[in-house]
């Protein structure tokens, strides 16, 4: 049989009269279902829905106000079809008019509620560690570079989609309980906020293909983090509407790892959507004092590689130049006693001038930098995740990682 063609649809407000839930049809709504007035119909109570089809052994009638046709519906049955609903949807075909849940509704509805998680913009998956250490299972993740796609399936379960995500498949994508993912950041990057770029990065898409995947994993929970200026960014409140919009309550806040007891500051934006009736909770915060001692490797290790300032002239000539011009890229000196060091970023390993390093404990001038196990216990990181077979890669793992520990104390705030 044909399928009656859909004329319209329309979001009704459930409203309330005499202690019960009321709602109110009228003119053009009947019209368009051709409903006279004085026809009689019969209404239909499903799970969910309500049907209304003219009949002539129906036991309403189509009624009218002020000479418009109006069908006013007022009784406890509509709470107990749509739960706790304020609005649905109206379908409107020639002769049948169907009230269901709105789309938003149907979708926060079906959220699971289970310990399933997935990952976008993945990296190494320094994100999926901090869930798993909270207690979820992760599906899937998505992530372009194929060595960070390598680590990532080196350390956790589920499937990588090693591709742009714009090529993803998302209709392979399973709905997870909680959603993680750190967007791209370099479009808001100091340097591009300083006018040392174009208008326009080519990784800004990155937010609208995220909502995409977001609509077809429609997490119960979900949690971004940023670098702190993409806020301000016109893309950043796009999104931050858009979440909103898509049935969530959304939260966000600066945090910085030192607050939660970490060594390294960090400074990250963190984005909480959560499912209402939930709200979006943030760790309490716990500056535990801690020095660098608790991570440091014993100075006779193997793994410490450490030469004396004069054997590498080119730091020697950075460091005097960057002080003698009064600003601050000269490498941060490292001691136990040091209770915080500053941000180890992907190119770390390529010893930097400005890079922060470890001074020897009995011999001046000698030092050396961090070690990749020393760097692993600064991001929260086990010993024994694999970061691949070079040190460049496991620095660009890390140095665009979470910290760990920060991270599974969101998630397990927001944990439902």
């Amino acid at each position: 049989m044909k399928q009656e063609q859909i004329l319209r649809t329309s979001i009704l407000s459930i409203g309330e009269n005499k202690g019960s839930e009321r709602l109110w049809l009228e003119n053009k709504i009947l019209d368009i279902a051709a409903f006279k007035i004085g026809v009689p119909i019969r209404i239909t109570y499903t799970r969910h829905c309500i049907r209304i089809i003219p009949d002539v052994k129906g036991d309403h009638k189509v009624s009218k106000k002020r000479n418009v046709p109006i069908i006013d519906i007022n009784n406890k049955q509509i709470g107990q079809v749509f739960d706790l609903c304020k609005k649905v949807q109206v379908i409107v075909k020639v002769g049948e008019i169907i009230i269901r849940r709105t789309y938003t509704d149907n979708r926060i509805a079906q959220r699971l509620h289970d310990p399933s998680c997935a990952g976008i913009f993945t990296g190494g998956g320094g994100f999926e560690q901090a869930a798993k250490q909270a207690g979820y299972v992760t599906k899937w993740g998505i992530e372009m570079n194929e060595k960070y796609a390598d680590v990532w399936q080196a350390n956790h379960k589920g499937t990588m989609h090693n591709c742009n995500i714009a090529d993803v498949d998302f209709d392979l994508l399973e709905p997870v309980s909680l959603l993680i993912a750190g967007i791209p950041c370099e479009p808001f990057s100091i340097a591009r906020r300083n006018g040392n770029g174009d208008d326009f990065h080519m990784t800004e898409h990155a937010t609208m293909l995220f909502l995409m995947a977001m609509r077809r994993a429609n997490p119960l929970t979900m949690i971004l983090e940023e670098v702190p200026a993409y806020l301000d960014s016109q893309i950043g409140k796009a999104l931050i509407e858009t979440i909103k919009q898509s049935g969530y309550n959304i939260a966000y806040k600066i945090l910085k790892g030192t607050d939660f007891g970490e060594l390294m500051v960090r400074k990250r934006v963190v984005i909480i959507a959560t499912t209402p009736p939930q709200e979006p909770k943030f760790p309490i915060e716990n500056p535990i004092p801690r020095t660098m001692g608790e991570i440091l490797l014993s100075p006779d290790d193997p793994r410490c590689e450490w030469f004396h300032i004069d054997e590498k002239q080119w730091l020697k000539n950075h460091w005097a130049e960057q002080t003698a011009k009064g600003n601050n890229f000269v490498s941060q000196k490292i001691t136990a006693d040091s209770t915080s060091i500053g941000a180890i970023t992907r190119r770390y390993f390529a010893q930097q001038g400005s890079n922060p390093i470890v001074a020897h404990p009995t011999k001046p001038d000698v030092y050396r930098w961090l070690t990749i196990v020393e760097v692993k216990r600064l991001m929260g990181l086990p010993d024994d995740y694999d970061l691949g077979e070079t040190k460049t890669l496991a620095g660009e793992v890390m140095g665009q990682g979470v910290l760990v520990k920060v991270f599974q104390k969101v998630i397990q705030e927001n944990k439902n």
